[in-house]
């Protein structure tokens, strides 16, 4: 077949797959590339301002979503008091009041120099298209309000947990930003903050500003909460209490005001610092949305730049975190020069093959369980036919034996409902694919199995005309050792060769490139 003709037919069959899988629902649906289509936008973050409201006289409503009112539940969300809007500025940006808010977020966004940080990678190959990134919003949860004659009511430790319960299951916030704290160790507190992380939502709280002696703040001081303290200069601010996770600027900050006609307010204190770790954490989560709160909390660990001693320190935690820091690097271990970078992002960014802990472990064994997934996702995440009926079926009503040799880890085939990898190994039998790379789960694979279970999706892809094409072949499925090894302690691992175990960046460079046949 001519290789017109054979792009001609890819392009074809890629933007069939992408609308078969876009009708589907599928989250799988951007690894059919159509090269004619607008690049991804981000969707927006969604963050929770736990605090006294937000006033839009002098921020951008379209930002504002509804919320809610937990002290006055009849009543609005316009901030009657300040603090609320002046924090959630530091974030959204007030054009005309001079506060530029987080960067990730101005309204000319770009990527700025991140891009670059990527050493020439393509830009389809960066987590996020430049341009894309939509802007955050912010939803206002008040748990501290005025009365009309300027009395201050505070909602207490009740409105605070109802606010990140409804954060969470209401509405639907990825971040939430508490610039307030309590000197009380609430149990129903800590079982919130518990259920957020559960949930994969990151806490962002202050850490109180009654200086290096002072008590301890909650919820900034559950392990589960970033805990934000204040920066001026080159060290931790006086008033800013100890135990901070990271620190940021928290001195004479512009910020916006809540009253009509009313110029910028300047504001010091933790609950200002906590607004602007927010706004980085926005930046981490949007690009790297299936981020878990533990990793967010390591991407800052990253980014701080130290104060005191090496790494972390009772007085600054990890240190100073930017305002403008960039966004790191999603795997810390695959430095700029690794020969893994290019197609770890490439298929972290697809829902292919991710990382733990912000580590991509290249050089750990490729398992069988893993390949069959990663496969599994590289076609849509189908439901195999048979995976509705073994949902159903009870761990009792299986026999003692069989359900001892799945536990054991003995059969991809007799994996449990409830295992990882249960779904794509039912698919993966159903397809065939098991055939080739084997059934123990826990195994690692070889570049001959990998290479015969791709050559088994170009067939399932209905593409395996490329595959059959010899030049084709030769770049869609190169061995691991083709690739050329740079220098450096991270990538001195000796190559796969012939039935050797295959590591999870060998693995990585050989999908990755099985991927680009789907590409006009």
């Amino acid at each position: 077949m001519e290789k017109t003709t054979i792009k001609k037919s890819i392009r074809r069959i890629a933007l069939l797959l992408t609308v078969l899988l876009a009708l589907a629902g599928s989250s799988d649906a951007a690894f059919a590339v159509n090269a004619d289509a607008a690049p991804p936008a981000c969707p927006r973050v969604r963050i929770a301002f736990i605090d006294s409201g937000i006033s839009t006289r002098h921020i951008d409503e379209s930002l504002v979503e509804p919320g809610r009112n937990y002290v006055f539940p009849e009543a609005d969300t316009r901030d009657r008091i300040g603090h609320g809007t002046a924090a959630a500025s530091l974030v959204l940006g007030s054009a005309d009041q001079g506060v530029p808010g987080a960067p990730c977020f101005a309204p000319e966004n770009g990527q700025g120099s991140f891009a670059e940080d990527f050493s020439g990678l393509p830009e389809e190959h960066l987590p996020v298209p430049p341009g894309a990134m939509k802007a955050a919003a912010a939803v206002p949860l008040v748990v501290i309000d005025a009365y009309p004659t300027g009395a201050i009511k505070n909602g207490g430790t009740e409105a605070l947990c109802r606010a990140i319960f409804d954060a969470v299951d209401e509405f639907g916030c990825s971040i939430i930003n508490i610039s307030l704290s309590t000197s009380e160790d609430s149990e129903e507190l800590r079982r919130a903050c518990a259920y957020a992380e559960e949930k994969g939502v990151v806490i962002v709280s202050a850490a109180g500003n009654d200086g290096e002696g002072g008590p301890a703040y909650y919820p900034a001081a559950y392990g589960s909460v970033i805990s934000v303290g204040s920066s001026s200069g080159g060290a931790a601010a006086g008033f800013s209490g100890n135990g901070a996770y990271v620190l940021a600027e928290g001195v004479d900050l512009t910020a916006a005001s809540c009253r009509n006609g009313s110029a910028p307010v300047t504001v010091s204190g933790t609950s200002y610092s906590c607004a602007i770790v927010t706004g980085v954490c926005a930046g981490i989560r949007a690009r790297y949305p299936d981020m878990t709160p533990a990793e967010v909390r390591e991407a800052l660990a990253q980014l701080a730049e130290d104060m005191y001693e090496p790494g972390f320190d009772a007085r600054s935690g990890w240190g100073r975190v930017s305002r403008d820091a960039e966004v790191p690097y999603p795997f810390r271990d695959l430095p700029a020069g690794s020969q893994y970078l290019e197609a770890a992002l490439s298929l972290s960014g697809m829902g292919i093959m991710n990382g733990c802990g912000g580590l991509f472990m290249p050089d750990a064994p490729m398992t069988r369980a893993m390949t069959v997934c990663a496969l599994h996702r590289l076609a849509g995440s189908p439901e195999p036919a048979g995976y509705a009926k073994r949902v159903e079926d009870s761990e009792a009503d299986r026999p003692a034996e069989e359900a001892k040799s799945a536990d054991a880890g003995h059969s991809v085939e007799a994996a449990l409902p409830d295992e990882w990898y249960s779904e794509a190994a039912m698919w993966a039998a159903e397809q065939g694919i098991t055939e080739s790379v084997g059934s123990a789960p826990g195994e690692a694979v070889s570049a001959e199995q990998l290479r015969a279970a791709l050559k088994r999706m170009a067939e399932i892809l209905n593409v395996s005309a490329v595959i059959e094409d010899g030049a084709a072949e030769d770049e869609t499925c190169a061995d691991p050792a083709e690739h050329e090894m740079p220098e450096g302690p991270a990538d001195t691992a000796e190559p796969a060769v012939s039935g050797k175990p295959l590591t999870r960046g060998e693995a990585a460079l050989m999908i990755e490139a099985f991927t680009r046949i789907m590409e006009p």
